[in-house]
């Protein structure tokens, strides 16, 4: 605990230093205090001359029986007073030599030329020992010498320099009298004038005996001269003044064309410090031609719907824009002007690529004109050049693509609206590679073939026919509509077997029902067995099946070949008597016994066993089947689960999903499951799907992984052309992780 009397004041200010946990000391913040080497350091500027400083040692609140304490002595005040400084004048440049020792500043007192009042300049000295004249002086320090140039002292005036030593004490003034220059100055030659190529006026001062330059000239849109003074500075470079908009370039003095009116007189003379001057140099500035009237701009619309406005030739300075704004009535205009570097100060939303603006066309109203004038200065184009906003582009619907079985033809139909062309890609008779044909539509709705197509007949002008005998058997014909660059989000397709539909689906029934007559079966009967037909045949649309009245059934394809099944396969009269009669279910051909993912009727007609979940199809498998349905099972740590975290993942997967006995899963430590089923195929589930890390709110979320078979013809079909109509239409398949 510190108390002592800060300089500059009279009451003791008490201060208490603390000790730290690591043995160190701290002064408060904000004090001057000091801890240097483990001891405290109270710095001399900061206790008042003979004053007292104490110190109390304390534990705690207890303190020492005793302080310490020393008087700080008082300073001398006593301060040596510097040496004159050594005052030079040679050719009228003054040179000052401040003292070595004892200094603080030099204080000059002198006359500036062209004034008649004396300035008082300070010169300060540097921690480092440099000198160091005030900013915006023309005072300059060299090799530790003070110099005033010649120009800037008036002649026949005193210098008087005083050293400082602070504020205390002065040496004395050295004073020395700066003699009289030539008062006779030489009068400097007059400055060159010309115009340059661009029409800017250009002063060239003389070398010599010159100070500055006086120009008299006419501003555009006035109608009195200026007079403009251009100085020369102490380094031999030239300054304009503030705010004109004379430059200096290299040396030389440019009026910009557009600063100086047209076919009028610029005047500049040298003047040597007002004493003396040149004779007058003179230009005249010629008549700007008058401005030609710009080209007018290329307007035009992009695929994206956006205004492109393309300005033409050199002489455009300006755009004059006028269209109406989306979701507004009335039009608006906007000036658009050229900048130095060839682009244009744009609003806000606009664009430009190059040489052309870009309107984006959201910004303007579908179907209203956009009209454009191109302006050089006053001057416009002939006439303004206009553009309509095109509407938004619908996407077409995708074409109506069937076969007509009488005919033996495969007919399109194009959608009338948002329908500019349609794209046909198939396969030509004997031919193993596919090809599009383009068919596009004419200002009368009229379907246009391309020379040397596909022969085609649209006899109502709204079809478009393709003979099936131009079509390759078993290849797949697909189409897509256009309306301009936009396509219709899918492909329509269909398959051209070369089999006949009966051939292709040979329906059949799994086994007979029971009827009451076999011989008049009722309609409700008869619907019945065309029911289950249905249900157990995957049967093409346009399939008619007609039931008789001993339950013998005929069923039509599309392209008119039939199945028949005889009543023996489909009724079952019930027998009447006393007795109870007994039917026995048939064997369900749709089920899956056995849960590998393949149909007892599957199994049975590829020859394996459909009580057997190891037994399988041939080059077939049950992981390709079965659609895994996973729910996300919390655990603590995702990165190492435990046996019980395992165990519940497991238990989420089995019941879940309805798997075949002997269906092995495992799970590893980061929660990536392994399901191997009997017939050794496997599916795996990654770690993002199975588990998920603790969080206050437990989230059930079942995802079902997608599952693709392989018994679709179509898709077979379309698979070995993809290549070919890969941009018409999306085939998705799943590809299996063990793949």
């Amino acid at each position: 605990e510190i108390t002592y009397t800060k300089t500059g004041e009279e009451n003791p200010t008490k201060v208490t230093v603390e000790k730290q946990p690591d043995g160190s000391w701290k002064a408060p913040d904000g004090s001057n205090i000091q801890v240097i080497d483990g001891n405290i350091v109270i710095p001399e500027s900061e206790v008042k001359d003979g004053t007292s400083v104490s110190a109390i040692a304390k534990n705690g609140d207890v303190a020492s029986n005793g302080g310490g304490s020393v008087i700080d002595p008082v300073k001398p005040t006593e301060i040596k007073a510097p040496e004159k400084p050594a005052v030079d004048v040679v050719d009228g440049t003054v040179t000052i030599t401040p003292p070595t020792d004892n200094v603080t500043s030099i204080e000059i007192t002198y006359t500036k030329t062209g004034e008649e009042n004396p300035t008082k300049v300070t010169v300060e000295k540097q921690p480092d020992g440099t000198w160091k004249a005030p900013d915006g002086s023309n005072i300059q320090v060299v090799d530790g010498k003070i110099v005033i140039p010649e120009s800037e002292v008036k002649d026949g005036t005193s210098v008087s320099v005083v050293a400082k030593n602070g504020d205390t004490l002065t040496s004395d003034p050295n004073a020395k009298v700066v003699p009289a220059q030539n008062t006779t100055s030489v009068a400097p030659v007059a400055p060159t004038i010309e115009i340059n190529e661009g029409k800017d006026v250009v002063i060239t001062p003389p070398t010599d005996n010159v100070t500055s330059i006086e120009i008299t000239y006419t501003k555009t849109g006035e109608e009195n001269p200026t007079k403009v003074t251009v100085e020369k500075q102490p380094d031999g470079t030239w300054k304009a003044p503030e705010g004109s908009n004379i430059k200096v370039v290299d040396g030389k003095i440019v009026i910009p064309e557009s600063e100086v009116k047209d076919n009028t007189t610029v005047t500049a003379i040298s003047k040597n410090n007002d004493a003396s001057s040149s004779d007058a140099a003179t230009i005249n500035t010629p008549q700007t031609p008058a401005p030609t009237a710009p080209e007018n701009p290329d307007v035009t619309t992009n695929d994206n719907r956006d205004i492109i406005i393309t300005p033409k030739g050199d002489n455009v300075t300006s755009l004059e824009i006028t269209y109406i704004p989306e979701g507004t009535e009335n039009p608006v205009t906007v000036v658009v002007n050229k900048l130095p570097d060839g682009s244009y100060d744009l609003p806000n939303g606009f664009g430009q690529d190059g040489n052309n603006i870009i309107i984006p066309e959201n910004l303007v109203k579908d179907g209203t004109s956009v009209s454009v004038i191109a302006k050089n200065g006053d001057v416009t184009s002939n006439t303004p050049v206009t553009v309509v906003a095109p509407s938004e582009v619908l996407t077409p619907e995708i074409p109506k693509i069937e076969e007509d079985f009488d005919n033996n033809n495969v007919i399109i139909t194009p959608n009338k609206d948002n329908t500019t062309s349609i794209v046909i890609t198939f396969t030509p008779k004997g031919q193993t590679n596919p090809v599009s044909v383009e068919i596009t539509k004419d200002e009368q709705g009229k379907w246009i073939v391309p020379d040397n197509s596909i022969p085609v007949a649209h006899p109502d002008g709204d079809k478009i026919i393709i003979s099936r005998a131009e079509i390759e058997n078993d290849t797949a014909i697909s189409v897509i509509a256009k309306n301009g660059n936009k396509t219709s989000d899918s492909a329509e397709v269909i398959l051209v077997p070369s089999k006949t539909d009966a051939e292709r689906y040979d329906a059949t029934i799994s086994g007979p029902i029971t009827v009451k007559d076999n011989n008049n079966l009722t309609l409700d009967e008869k619907q019945e067995i065309e029911d289950k037909i249905r249900k157990e045949n995957v049967l093409p649309d346009r399939t008619v099946i007609v039931v008789e009245n001993d339950g013998t059934v005929t069923i039509t394809y599309p392209d008119k070949t039939t199945d028949t099944i005889l009543p023996t396969k489909t009724v079952m009269e019930t027998k009447k008597g006393d007795s109870t009669t007994s039917i026995i279910n048939p064997f369900d051909l749709l089920a899956d016994d056995d849960k590998d993912g393949f149909t007892n009727l599957e199994e049975l007609t590829a020859g394996s066993k459909h009580d057997d979940p190891a037994s399988v199809p041939a080059s077939q498998k049950t992981s390709d089947r079965i659609d895994i349905k996973t729910t996300i099972t919390t655990v603590n740590n995702i990165n190492a689960l435990t046996d019980s975290d395992k165990q519940a993942v497991k238990d989420a997967i089995v019941k879940n999903n309805n798997l075949p006995t002997g269906t092995n899963i495992t799970v590893d430590n980061n929660g990536n499951v392994t399901i191997t089923y009997p017939d050794g195929s496997f599916d795996t589930l990654k770690a993002n799907v199975t588990i998920t890390p603790y969080i206050p709110a437990e989230t059930n979320n079942i995802l079902s992984l997608p599952k693709t078979g392989h018994n679709n013809v179509l898709v077979q079909v379309l698979g070995s052309i993809g290549i070919a109509i890969s941009g018409l239409f999306i085939i998705k398949s799943r590809k299996k992780d063990e793949e």
